[in-house]
């Protein structure tokens, strides 16, 4: 059984129709604290096919369980419907991940909320390694400090029953603590959040394909060789290739003026350095993190869109400041610039 969000204007999933008639409940187990929710959204429930309109008998209590979804994701989840905030569940104050958050028969989680220097962090806007920061008490408000696994959890819940909005903020947090430069600089994904992403999710959802740039683009095998046997195979076959098509147009001869390392965010911006020729330059040159954030944002109209841009402009000046003597544009310290 999953459930589908029915994003209204509050944005929000799973709640009562009828505050007075129809009280809608929902828990992860049965022993466990039930959530009674109060406002009116409409719930699809979907069990085999098609999908049916939820309605509980009037003046009835109706019930769900979902068995298999970790407390503290229930909790960040109810939370965020009332607020469209990610507000980091009590149960997780101390800082432990879930014991297990299963999809199908794979188990993708296991206790890691430390944080691992040894993996290569990603690039700031210069093109340097950014540095790693041990957080020992996470900012219960503030997502982007969590654990990489948490928020794997929470994206794989928003996945797995299908709420869309939900999975936005979840990966916009992602992305603004893989890429942001203040207050904090963040390791990359390590190899194990990595792997829950590719073996729990398909491969066309925008967390899978942000997780492949991110393992393409800002990780050496060199440094945890022995993990990456760990990573499923034909995702280490796509990078490889996509890493041999990187060499090959680095060594087509013709870019020669373009510094080591440099990311182009598009062909106009190669053309003014150098006349480069080269049909494929524009999806080579740069991850697609560094030219669109709001490639891995699910946004279904144009003015959903727009909303997201304003946002983000704000979080960029928030999370990416820029330097003394900088232009306008962000696009030197900030994905999506």
């Amino acid at each position: 059984m999953s459930t589908t969000a029915k994003d209204g204007a509050t944005g929000s999933a799973d709640a009562v129709q009828d505050t007075k008639q129809n009280i809608f409940s929902l828990g992860v187990h049965p022993e466990l604290d039930v959530a009674t929710l109060y406002r009116p959204v409409m719930v699809t429930v979907m069990v085999d096919s098609p999908p049916q309109e939820y309605q509980a008998p009037k003046g009835q209590r109706s019930s769900i369980s979902l068995p298999d979804v970790p407390h503290w994701v229930f909790e960040v989840y109810i939370g965020w419907l009332y607020t469209q905030r990610l507000v980091l569940a009590p149960t997780l104050e101390s800082g432990h991940a879930s014991a297990s958050l299963r999809q199908g028969s794979v188990s993708v989680i296991e206790d890691q909320s430390v944080f691992d220097d040894t993996f290569t962090t990603p690039r700031d806007g210069n093109g340097n390694p950014a540095m790693d920061v041990q957080c020992s008490a996470p900012d219960k408000k503030d997502a982007s400090t969590w654990p990489w696994q948490q928020l794997v959890e929470l994206y794989i819940f928003g996945d797995q029953y299908d709420t869309r909005t939900f999975r936005t903020s979840v990966i916009e947090a992602i992305q603004v603590k893989a890429f942001q430069t203040q207050p904090h600089k963040y390791s990359a994904p390590d190899l194990h959040s990595m792997k829950l992403v590719f073996t729990g999710l398909p491969p066309e959802s925008p967390l899978y394909r942000l997780f492949f740039e991110l393992l393409t683009w800002d990780r050496r095998p060199m440094q945890d060789a022995a993990a990456y046997a760990t990573l499923p195979a034909e995702v280490l076959a796509a990078s490889w290739l996509r890493l041999q098509q990187i060499r090959d147009h680095d060594n087509c001869g013709v870019c020669t003026d373009i510094p080591k390392h440099c990311r182009i965010k598009e062909c106009t911006a190669c053309a003014k350095l150098v006349n480069c020729g080269d049909p494929c330059h524009g999806s080579l040159t740069a991850p697609m993190y560094d030219t669109d954030v709001h490639e891995y944002h699910e946004h279904e109209s144009k003015e959903e869109t727009e909303l997201c841009e304003r946002r983000w402009r704000v979080i960029v000046q928030d999370r990416w400041p820029r330097k003394e003597g900088d232009s306008d544009d962000h696009s030197s310290e900030a994905p999506g610039g």
